[in-house]
C-alpha cells in the first residue's frame, strides 16, 4: 500500500470512529457494537455496486495477525493491568484462575467434540477451533457494567478472566496448530510444552516489570517514564515471542508488576495521572480500530453460505461456556467467598469473543487444512457474541438485579433537573418583567408565585432525598472536588504562562493538586459478594477512603 493511500485510510478510520463516538451519545447502543455495525454497513456497501464507497481505501487496512498480536494486543493488555490492584486480584484469584486455565481447556475440549460430531471436522482441527474461540473479550460489556454500577468484584472477575485466558487460549491454539501440521500428538510432550510456554512468559514478565519499575523509581519525568512503559509493553512481548514463550502472559505479568509496584512506589502523582491518561487514550483508539475493522472485514455473504456450520459452532460455544461457568462455579460456591448465582448468569452471558480469536485464526498458514471454514466459523461466533450477547447484556443485568441501587439516585437527578428547569424559566420571567411592555404586572405576579411555590417544594424534596441517601452526598462531593481541582490546575497553568510563578513553584503546586486528583480517581477495595453491605445501611464512602465526607475533608483539603 502506498503511503498516501495508507494515510487517507487511517484518517477515514479516525473520522468514522469520531463520528460514531459522537452519535452514540444519543443512542442506547454500546460503542464497540456500534462500530461493528458501522463497519458491517460500510464494508457491505463497499463490496456492492456503490461507486463512492467501492473506491474508498478502507479495504486496504485489514485485520492481520501481525497487526493484532504485535501492535494492538500488547497495548490493550498492558492498559488493562494498570487498573488491577494486587489485593483485589488476590481476593478474586480463585474464580479467575478456574476460568482462565481449566476453564479454557474444558471449553476447548467441549467445543472441539461438538464441532467434530456436528460439522465433521477432524479431531485435531475441531479441538483447534475450540482453542481459537476459548479466549473472551469483554470490552463491549465492561462499559455497560460501569454505567449500571455492577459490583466491582464481578467486573474484576470478568476483566481478569479475559486477561489471563488470552494467554492460555493462544498457547493452547499454537500447540494444537502444531499437532494438526505434524499429524501426531503426545499428551506428555504437549503438557510440558504448555508449562514451559506459560512459565517462561511469567518469568520474562516478572523480570522486565521489576526492572522498569526500578528505573522509573529513579526518574521524575513523565515523558521519559511513559516512554519506558511503552518499551516495557512491546519489548516484553517481542522478547517473550523471540524465546518461544507466551508474550501475552509476559505482558500481563509485567503490567501487573508495574501498576502495583512501579506506579505506586516510584512515580509522582503527576506522572501517574499522565501515564493513566496516555494509556487510556491508546486503549480507546485501539479498541475502536479493532471493532471497526471487524465489521469491515466480515463478509456476510460468505457467512450465509456456511449458516448451518456457524449455527452449530455458536451453539457449541454457548453450551461449553455454560458448562465451564456453572460447572466451575459449583466448585467456588461452597467456599467462603461465594459467587452468587446471579453472578454466574452474568459470567455466562458476558463471555464475548473478539480480537484474540480473530488474530489466532488469521495467523493460520494459507495452506492450512480447512482454513476458510475455520475463518467463517470464527467470524460467525464473534459476530453473534458481539451483536446478540452484547446487545442483550444490559436487559439481562437489569432483570437479574445485578446493578447498583440507583433508583433513589435517579429520582434525585430527576428532581434536580426539574428544579434547574424551573429556575431557568423563572430567570426568563424576570427578564420579561424588566421590559414592562412584554408582560403585565398581573401576569408576572401569577406566574412568579407558581414558580416560587414549585421551586420551594422541589428544594424541600431534594433536601429530604439528599439526607436519606448518604451515598449521593459522597459522590457529589467527590465529583465536585475533582472539578474544582481541575480548575485549580488550569489556573496554575495560566499563572505559569503569564510568568507570575516560576517553574519550580509551579511544579510543586501542580504535584500537590495532582496528588489529590489521583486520590479521587483511585479505585476502592473491591468487595466480594459476602462483603457487600445493604445499600441502605452503608455509610457515605468517599474515594479518598474516609467513612464520611467530613472525614474526607480532613484528609484532603481544597
Amino acid at each position: 500500500m502506498e503511503l498516501e493511500t495508507l494515510e487517507i485510510a487511517v484518517v477515514m478510520l479516525l473520522l468514522i470512529i469520531s463520528a460514531v463516538a459522537i452519535v452514540i451519545r444519543y443512542l442506547r447502543l454500546p460503542y464497540p457494537i456500534a462500530l461493528v455495525l458501522t463497519g458491517l454497513a460500510v464494508g457491505s456497501l463497499a463490496r456492492s455496486a456503490v461507486p463512492v464507497l467501492r473506491d474508498l481505501p478502507l479495504e486496504e487496512i485489514r485485520l492481520t495477525p501481525e497487526i493484532i498480536l504485535l501492535l494492538l494486543l500488547p497495548a490493550l493488555l498492558f492498559e488493562a493491568t494498570l487498573h488491577i490492584g494486587a489485593t483485589a486480584l488476590r481476593r478474586t484469584f480463585l474464580p479467575i484462575g478456574l476460568l482462565a486455565v481449566p476453564g479454557v481447556l474444558l471449553n476447548a475440549a467441549i467445543v472441539g467434540a461438538l464441532i467434530h460430531w456436528g460439522v465433521g471436522l477432524s479431531w485435531s482441527i475441531a479441538l483447534l477451533f475450540g482453542a481459537i474461540v476459548a479466549a473472551t473479550d469483554p470490552i463491549a460489556v465492561l462499559a455497560i457494567f460501569k454505567k449500571l454500577h455492577v459490583p466491582a468484584g464481578l467486573e474484576l472477575i470478568v476483566e481478569g478472566e479475559s486477561l489471563f485466558n488470552d494467554g492460555t487460549g493462544v498457547v493452547l491454539a499454537r500447540i494444537l496448530q502444531g499437532v494438526v501440521l505434524a499429524g501426531t500428538f503426545s499428551f506428555v510432550d504437549g503438557t510440558i510444552n504448555f508449562l514451559i510456554v506459560v512459565g517462561g512468559g511469567l518469568i520474562i514478565g516478572t523480570v522486565t516489570g521489576l526492572m522498569i519499575s526500578r528505573i522509573t523509581a529513579r526518574i521524575d519525568d513523565h515523558l521519559i517514564e511513559i516512554t519506558l512503559t511503552t518499551i516495557l509493553t512491546y519489548g516484553t512481548f517481542l522478547l517473550a515471542e523471540s524465546l518461544h514463550v507466551s508474550g501475552v502472559i509476559a505482558v500481563v505479568t509485567a503490567g501487573l508488576l508495574l501498576g502495583n509496584i512501579g506506579a505506586t512506589q516510584g512515580m509522582s502523582p503527576t506522572t501517574r495521572l499522565a501515564l493513566l491518561t496516555f494509556w487510556e487514550y491508546v486503549a480507546f483508539l485501539i479498541n475502536s480500530i479493532i471493532f471497526l475493522l471487524i465489521g469491515l472485514q466480515i463478509d456476510l455473504t460468505s457467512l450465509a453460505d456456511n449458516f448451518l456450520p456457524i449455527t452449530i459452532a455458536i451453539a457449541a460455544v454457548l453450551l461449553a461456556r455454560a458448562v465451564v461457568v456453572y460447572g466451575l462455579g459449583l466448585l467456588v460456591l461452597p467456599l467462603p467467598q461465594a459467587l452468587p448465582l446471579r453472578w454466574l448468569h452474568t459470567l455466562f452471558w458476558s463471555g464475548l469473543r473478539g480480537a484474540v480469536s480473530l488474530a489466532v485464526v488469521l495467523a493460520l498458514p494459507f495452506n492450512f487444512p480447512e482454513r476458510a471454514l475455520l475463518l467463517d466459523l470464527t467470524f460467525g461466533v464473534v459476530l453473534f457474541t458481539l451483536l446478540v450477547q452484547g446487545l442483550t447484556i444490559e436487559p439481562l443485568l437489569r432483570w437479574l438485579g445485578v446493578v447498583g441501587n440507583n433508583a433513589q439516585k435517579q429520582a434525585y437527578i430527576l428532581k434536580r433537573a426539574q428544579l434547574l428547569m424551573l429556575r431557568a424559566g423563572s430567570r426568563e420571567l424576570e427578564r420579561l418583567a424588566a421590559q414592562k411592555m412584554l408582560i403585565s404586572p398581573r401576569v408576572y405576579t401569577q406566574l412568579n408565585v407558581a414558580y416560587q411555590e414549585s421551586s420551594t417544594q422541589l428544594e424541600a424534596e431534594l433536601e429530604e432525598a439528599y439526607q436519606n441517601q448518604a451515598l449521593l452526598e459522597a459522590e457529589e462531593l467527590r465529583t465536585t472536588r475533582e472539578h474544582l481541582l481541575r480548575i485549580e490546575r488550569t489556573a496554575l497553568q495560566d499563572l505559569q504562562r503569564q510568568e507570575l510563578v516560576g517553574s519550580d513553584v509551579a511544579q510543586a503546586l501542580a504535584a500537590a493538586v495532582d496528588a489529590r486528583l489521583l486520590a479521587l480517581q483511585l479505585p476502592t477495595e473491591v468487595p466480594m459478594p459476602n462483603d457487600i453491605p445493604n445499600m441502605q445501611e452503608m455509610e457515605p464512602i468517599d474515594r479518598l477512603g474516609a467513612a464520611n465526607p467530613a472525614q474526607a475533608d480532613d484528609q484532603v483539603r481544597l
